[in-house]
């Protein structure tokens, strides 16, 4: 391990010196070292043969022989840079090779390192949009209507977080009634009908179309109080105030503006009212359609109005001191 981590590092110095342009400079400045040392070594040759009393051929082919082999590797400076090189380090090449070699697997690396980091950041947000999704746990229930259990098919509960969710055929059990989801209305339609649409709205919805009245209490989401009758509160209707001594009675005006066949409401006494009964008068254009006696002592009483795209509406209190609430107001188109 460490020969092979010493030549990894020897490989990318070289690498490095050839990027830099530093080899041949380096190879020129060992070669001058190596001049220098030769031409100290050759004149202590000269100085000694130069005092040697015995100067004859053998000496002499000595000497001559010595300085060429000692002047051949300079002669390597005369050839070009990269034999040079070549002759000097004889495996250069292949050691340069496998730097390049190793410097391009790093680069490659570097590169797998990024897409794998890109890649573990996408799985992250995955991780993360799959954490905040809502599962559901369901269960197959059984269904008990008033204290009776019908065996009735796909009574699926839906758990999501903490929240309950039932099947559509536990309300087709329950009301008797066909369901029907409408994804393009975004509506759940509950009852037989040739054309999902909305035929009836609350009062809370078009509240606006009680416009005016006397001895008249409006509630709806302008009006956040509440009203009482029989123990229960309500937060949407109105409350008439009759007065025996009023000639016209309290009175709420309705314009229906002729887009109503029906009217379904409760009325009842409102509580801590006095127990006085009441006549109860309802208009329609102007002409007295019916009239009803509303009994102080009954909690409520329902009542469904035709009125027959009529424009308007005046419902009237007379004939009584006790003050009347009317909700659960429905009109039918």
């Amino acid at each position: 391990m460490i020969k092979e981590y010493n030549l990894d590092r020897l490989y990318s110095f070289i690498a490095f010196l050839r990027k830099e342009n530093m080899l041949e400079e380096s190879v020129g400045n060992l070669v001058n070292i190596y001049i220098g040392i030769v031409a100290v070594f050759l004149v202590i040759l000269v100085f000694l043969f130069w005092k040697k009393k015995d100067k004859g051929v053998k000496s002499t082919i000595e000497l001559v022989v010595t300085v060429v082999l000692a002047l051949m590797p300079i002669g390597l400076t005369f050839l070009a840079p990269e034999q040079a090189i070549s002759v000097a380090f004889p495996d250069i090449e292949k050691y340069i090779k496998q730097a390049e070699d190793l410097e391009k697997e790093n680069k490659e690396l570097a590169q797998n390192i990024v897409e794998l980091q890109k890649e573990n950041t996408k799985v992250k947000e995955k991780n993360d949009l799959l954490s905040e999704k809502k599962y559901a746990e369901i269960i197959n229930s059984e269904l008990v209507v008033d204290g009776l259990s019908l065996k009735a098919k796909n009574n699926f509960l839906a758990t999501i977080d903490s929240e309950k969710y039932i099947h559509e055929n536990i309300l087709k059990e329950v009301t008797g009634k066909d369901v029907q989801f409408d994804e393009e209305q975004n509506k759940i339609f509950i009852g037989s009908q040739d054309v999902n649409k909305v035929t009836k709205v609350n009062f809370k919805e078009v509240s606006k179309i009680l416009y005016d009245g006397d001895r008249l209490i409006k509630y709806d989401d302008e009006n956040a109080d509440t009203f009482v009758v029989a123990g229960k509160e309500y937060d949407s209707g109105f409350v008439l105030d009759a007065n025996e001594y009023s000639d016209t009675g309290a009175i709420a005006l309705f314009n229906l503006d002729g887009s109503y066949s029906k009217v379904d409401f409760d009325v009842g006494k409102i509580d801590s009212s006095s127990l006085n009964d009441v006549k109860m008068k309802v208009y329609l254009d102007g002409e007295v359609s019916e009239q009803h006696a509303l009994s102080s002592q009954v909690p409520s009483t329902k009542f469904s109005i035709p009125v027959n795209s009529a424009k308007s509406l005046k419902i009237q209190l007379v004939d009584g001191t006790s003050n009347f609430g009317f909700y659960d107001i429905v009109f039918t188109k």
